[in-house]
């Protein structure tokens, strides 16, 4: 494959997975802003929301109980498919602020809508309540279904209002600074990569085009040492090169004309 033609091959694939993250990045940040207006203040997108544990309320030993501090995946949820056990987030009305604590009944139907009741893990928590909180499935925000003490410490850093206790307090609104953080950062690296791998390549291309121009030299029996020899032959050579590039363009620009043609002249019968 010609130089040129692989340089530009390289080139529309990075723009096109550039292109991609883009339109990605894009689309989580719409659905963001869209949903956290009707979710309490707390952004979704794709289904999932992040938030971390500002109390010890759910601190216990049970595998998905949840330390002070720790950050959690929230995933959204039908109240009628919850059972008892499951680690849920809702709005709670006491608070003015999203709560995560644990459903220790089964949703109730009651008409069109769901009637929850949970309760944290610890008790003897100030923020725990002994007969736990009653609510219903309008309120409800999600199921946690994963959590990550790195990942909290991380979220508590870059927005200090994204906790379960905060979210409705007046300050800014959920990870307003984690999100935006989380789309930039990796556009930033796959541009830092793509850079780097163009440089690379580009480098790659230049290394195989000088050892090319030297074989040709060397068939044509140009004499190393003869500085205007070797520049009239490099100039006459990469003339040569570009011609063969425009040919092959020129080629492939008629390639694609008749293909079109064919295409229309099928569809047409």
């Amino acid at each position: 494959m010609e130089p040129g033609k692989r340089r530009k091959i390289i080139s529309y694939s990075i723009d096109a997975v550039l292109g991609l993250v883009i339109v990605f990045l894009l689309s989580t940040m719409v659905q963001m802003l869209i949903t956290r207006n009707g979710n309490y203040g707390v952004p979704r997108a794709y289904g999932l929301s992040f938030l971390y544990v500002a109390t010890n309320s759910m601190e216990g030993d049970r595998p998905d109980s949840l330390p002070q501090g720790t950050g959690i995946v929230i995933k959204q949820a039908d109240a009628g498919n919850l059972k008892i056990g499951d680690v849920v987030t809702f709005y709670d009305k006491n608070l003015g602020a999203p709560n995560t604590h644990r459903l220790v009944e089964e949703p109730v139907l009651d008409g069109t809508i769901y009637r929850l009741h949970t309760k944290g893990d610890n008790t003897s928590a100030a923020t725990a309540s002994y007969d736990g909180e009653y609510f219903t499935s309008n309120e409800l925000i999600g199921v946690v279904i994963g959590h990550n003490d790195g990942f909290g410490a991380f979220l508590s850093f870059v927005s200090p209002s994204a906790s379960t206790m905060a979210v409705a307090t007046g300050r800014p609104g959920a990870s307003i600074w984690f999100f935006p953080l989380a789309c930039l950062a990796p556009l930033a690296g796959i541009a830092a990569v793509s850079v780097v791998s163009t440089v690379i390549e580009a480098r790659k291309l230049k290394k195989e085009e000088q050892e090319e121009l030297r074989k040709a030299m060397v068939e044509a029996g140009i004499d190393m040492s003869d500085e205007a020899a070797v520049l009239s032959f490099t100039e006459k050579w990469r003339a040569k090169q570009e011609i063969r590039e425009e040919l092959e363009r020129e080629r492939e620009k008629e390639k694609k004309r008749l293909r079109r043609q064919m295409k229309r002249r099928n569809q047409s019968q």
